[in-house]
């Protein structure tokens, strides 16, 4: 190949190599938009019930109470509000089929979708901790009972099933494995109970002759061990630190910096991409400007 030829080659790879470089610094730019809109943080927005409107309506706002804004808008009442884990959905109960029947919609109230079908009442909707289950209560049988279903309404499964009521709101464990739940199945109130999530296993928490209700399941706090303990990774128990130089106020891990540097870059690696980019651009830019001079 002639030098003019290739020098010209040179000139046209270059610019390739610099706008190649430029894309890929900026994309990660809008990639890192894009998931901070979709995963907006442990506190989303809270959901509640109005009747501000003259009937029972779905709100939401953010949490230091501004851009409250009406979901719900219609004659019917729609109340007891439930966010999907992914906070991309609500479940709700309304009547606006003349019974109360679940529902479901975008946060933003689009989408509003009826998954329950009855001529009974079905309200109480409590969401897996993996977004693929609802928990509600219904009286389709005569009683009312803790049913579940899949996300899409179908799969609707009697869990509880006996003579007694089994009602208010379930409150699935953060494991999804248990479903805690109210009954008055031992004719004294309600009291609190527990079951496996298909229902088995049905085990009673509280005895005694007042009314135990509302059951709301945590997840486990990790506490801290106190001073001159570490935590025993085998037994998960404060155990005293060794008398050889021990640590002071708890556990200390040995630390390679290295690891650390890695494991930190790429628990943020949004950065990353670019700076290869455009580092990489650089370093061929240079020596293609080196051969054209």
């Amino acid at each position: 190949m002639p030098f003019s030829s290739r020098k010209e080659t040179d000139k046209v790879v270059l610019s390739f190599v610099l706008l190649l470089g430029l894309v890929i610094a900026i994309i990660p730019m809008g990639m890192q938009t894009v998931w901070a809109g979709t995963f907006p943080g442990a506190n989303g927005k809270i959901a509640f019930t109005s009747q501000r409107d003259g009937n029972d309506e779905i709100y939401v706002m953010n949490a230091d109470s501004t851009a409250q804004t009406r979901l719900t808008n219609n004659t019917a009442n729609d109340f007891n509000p439930s966010w999907s884990p992914d906070g991309a959905k609500i479940a709700f109960t309304s009547d606006k089929d003349f019974l109360f029947e679940i529902y479901v919609m975008n946060p933003d109230g689009t989408g509003q979708t009826r998954l329950t079908n009855n001529t009974a009442d079905d309200f109480a909707s409590s969401w897996s901790p993996d977004g693929a289950k609802i928990a509600f209560v219904t009286n389709r049988d005569g009683n009312f009972e803790i049913y579940v279903m899949n996300a899409d309404g179908s799969g609707q499964t009697d869990l509880s099933n006996n003579a007694a009521d089994d009602r208010f709101r379930a409150s699935w464990s953060p494991d999804g494995a248990k479903i805690a739940f109210v009954t008055n199945r031992d004719g004294n109130f309600e009291e609190i109970y527990v079951m496996n999530a298909d229902g088995t296993a049905q085990t009673r928490l509280t005895n005694n002759t007042a009314s135990d209700f509302g059951p709301d399941w945590g997840p486990l706090a990790i506490e801290l061990c106190p001073p001159n303990t570490h935590r025993d990774p085998a037994s998960g128990a404060c155990v005293p630190n060794p008398t050889t130089n021990p640590p002071i106020g708890g556990e200390i891990l040995g630390i390679d910096v290295t690891t650390l540097f890695v494991a930190g870059a790429f628990a943020n690696a949004s950065w990353i991409i670019p700076i290869a980019g455009a580092t990489a651009a650089a370093i061929v830019g240079l020596v293609l400007r080196k051969r054209i001079s």
